[in-house]
């Protein structure tokens, strides 16, 4: 008796710790479900709840991101084949590296959550982006928001929302499907955007804190940024909706008023009509009419020149997008871009300048891609990566300082040699003319006598 009272002593004392360490598993968890609920609950009385955001169906899930993840692959598979069969990139137009821009797709949406001023930071001060490019939507209450999708049903939203953008640190997140507040964004306030509308990482249902900021801090947070050398507005506003483009010159212009700032503002626009209210509203502002290649099989290159259309409209800027479901997209793309680049150089030197001035190719991020973009002559680069577009014209400067140091040590190599030649040549003139005239000098008689 004495034995198995002692056993059952043991097994208590070895069974305690069990129990201990449950029980602080639930005390735990029972925290963490009251701290939790405690948040909630001063969230709500503050008005800062959020209603629960949708996750990407099954079949957005499983068919557009592994059909993105094909054309990815495919993409590379013939960038690499391009690189291997064709020569290199013909040198078009040369680019001083310092004026050579290095632009932020979003901020750095690749590292951070995308059109946020934390992205533009990022992209900034420690990708080393000397521009930025963030999209701009108007709110029902006539609020300039960055925000992308205009509308949440359009179809690049719907693959944005399933996560098929595979560059990207986060996807955006809307209001399920019926949800009173999907609308486009002109039919929600800031508010209301604010509350309904935020980002989740890529492959994740759990959203991400993230504030929508408006272009008014844009504004205020590109004046203490000394390097920033340009900042794109790709304006999202619509045919339908062309007038809203008069907001947000307007706010712009209300911004800039209260304080200048060093940094130009470029409006970007796919759509010819908000151009022209644009060119209409702010004559003097720097515009850019997008040139998107149009999903097919070899289109007409004839039509797609954004230096033709930069011509037209007056514009200083030109940029083309590069193509992702297009057969034979890259070949049309660089093409079109070869034929442009030769159009501004022989535009070169005339007065008055003939636009565009800059250049610009978005949205690259593959690393032959840059570097022949590069070689050909672009103003300009448009990425998800600045740092490694940063490295590679970083390694670009070096190699064109070695080659510039080469070249001028082989002149003075070769100046050096044709001083010798020409000393060597200039001796032998002076001993050919010292042999001629002693040659024909009179000989001297030493036997011969003078006349007394």
């Amino acid at each position: 008796m004495v034995r198995n009272s002692r056993q059952r002593q043991g097994l208590k004392r070895r069974s305690r710790p069990r129990i201990r360490a449950s029980r602080l598993v639930r005390r735990a968890r029972l925290q963490y479900t009251l701290s939790a609920v405690r948040k909630r609950k001063r969230a709500h009385a503050r008005g800062q709840s959020r209603a629960p955001v949708a996750a990407p169906r099954l079949w957005q899930r499983f068919l557009i991101v592994p059909l993105m993840i094909i054309v990815q692959g495919l993409r590379s598979g013939l960038v690499w084949l391009r690189d291997v069969v064709l020569p290199t990139a013909p040198r078009i137009l040369a680019v001083d590296p310092a004026q050579f821009l290095i632009v932020g797709h979003r901020g750095a949406c690749a590292s951070a959550v995308e059109n946020t001023l934390a992205s533009c930071e990022h992209a900034v001060e420690i990708e080393g982006a000397d521009a930025v490019e963030i999209d701009l939507c108007v709110t029902k209450d006539r609020q300039v928001v960055v925000w992308h999708d205009w509308d949440p049903d359009a179809l690049v939203a719907l693959a944005r929302q399933a996560g098929a953008e595979l560059d990207v640190l986060c996807r955006p997140v809307v209001p399920s499907a019926g949800h009173p507040m999907r609308r486009p964004v002109c039919d929600l306030t800031l508010a209301e955007l604010r509350a309904h509308y935020g980002y989740a990482i890529v492959g994740q249902n759990q959203t991400v804190p993230a504030r929508l900021p408006v272009l008014e801090e844009v504004v205020r947070w590109a004046r203490t940024k000394p390097r920033l050398k340009a900042v794109i507005l790709d304006c999202k506003v619509t045919p339908a909706r062309k007038e809203l483009i008069m907001v947000v010159a307007e706010a712009l212009r209300r911004e800039v008023e209260l304080e200048p700032v060093r940094v130009p503002f470029v409006f970007l626009t796919p759509y010819a009509e908000v151009l022209e209210v644009m060119q209409t509203v702010v004559p003097a502002a720097v515009r850019s009419c997008d040139v998107e290649i149009p999903v097919g099989f070899f289109p007409d290159r004839s039509q797609l020149s954004a230096v033709a259309r930069a011509r037209a409209s007056g514009n200083g800027w030109a940029s083309i997008g590069r193509p992702l479901f297009t057969i034979g997209g890259w070949w049309t793309y660089r093409k079109t871009i070869q034929a442009d680049l030769e159009r501004m150089r022989e535009a070169r030197g005339a007065t008055p300048p003939v636009p565009p001035v800059y250049y610009v190719c978005w949205t690259i991020n593959q690393t032959r891609e840059m570097r022949h973009l590069m070689r050909m002559g672009v103003s300009g680069i448009l990425t998800d990566f600045p740092a490694l577009l940063r490295r590679l014209l970083n390694r670009k400067l070096r190699q064109d300082t070695r080659r510039a140091a080469r070249s001028a040590r082989k002149q003075v190599r070769r100046k050096r040699r044709e001083a010798k030649r020409r000393a060597h040549i200039a001796g032998l003139q002076t001993q050919e003319f010292a042999r001629k005239s002693t040659r024909h000098q009179l000989p001297t008689n030493q036997n011969s006598r003078s006349p007394r």
